[in-house]
């Protein structure tokens, strides 16, 4: 149950997922080291957010999505967490995000609902999944709030892993099609997301 980094402070740890550094501490994180919301002293002070740090960006150039796993509230969720405008892939994210849950669902009936952070849960910034979207503007970059919706919380039942890995992989798969298609990345202006580069979409040379 502990949700915090490891780090030694006044009270240990910070919420890794508020210590990435693409808007840090822009809204929806906390300064008091002793919340569980907090974001670290400065973006990356943590050993383990540094290391995914410099993992990603030795792998950027090549990578073509990037999928954050949570739990729990059975969401799809679409960058970013700082505010709600709407990014440019907006409406081809959202469309993916309906098709991804409705295979989610087709299994067991579990119903995931895509949308932007703010607008289904509340702003939260300096999460990895906005800074990997933000600074490398990968092409495909969504974050799942896992099962279930309250019922159980974090403390999920054991006989729901495998129908709940079982369920993602379905929704998955309409992912991993559209990536092999080519997700169309509209031309972006230079400042789009403050500092990441436009990058083509990504078109495989070959497809399994």
């Amino acid at each position: 149950m502990w949700r915090k980094t490891r780090s030694n402070g006044t009270c240990k740890g910070a919420d890794a997922n508020r210590n990435f550094g693409f808007h840090f501490r822009d809204g929806g994180s906390s300064t008091n080291p002793c919340s569980d919301t907090y974001s670290g002293s400065v973006a990356f002070s943590e050993a383990e957010t540094a290391a995914v740090r410099d993992f990603i960006t030795s792998i950027s150039k090549d990578l073509v999505a990037y999928i954050s796993l949570h739990s729990y509230s059975q969401y799809i969720l679409l960058p970013f967490g700082h505010n709600n405008r709407r990014i440019p892939q907006y409406d081809a994210y959202m469309n993916l995000g309906r098709r991804i849950a409705q295979a989610t669902a087709a299994r067991f009936g579990t119903q995931f609902t895509p949308g932007n952070i703010v607008d289904l849960l509340y702003v939260a910034s300096g999460g990895s999944m906005d800074w990997v979207k933000g600074i490398h503007n990968v092409n495909l970059t969504l974050t799942y709030e896992m099962r279930d919706q309250g019922r159980y919380g974090f403390i999920l039942p054991d006989t729901q892993i495998v129908p709940s890995s079982q369920e993602f992989l379905d929704g998955i798969a309409v992912a991993v099609a559209e990536l092999r298609t080519g997700i169309v990345t509209p031309d972006l202006p230079p400042d789009t997301f403050q500092f990441a580069p436009q990058r083509p979409a990504y078109k495989p040379s070959i497809v399994p």
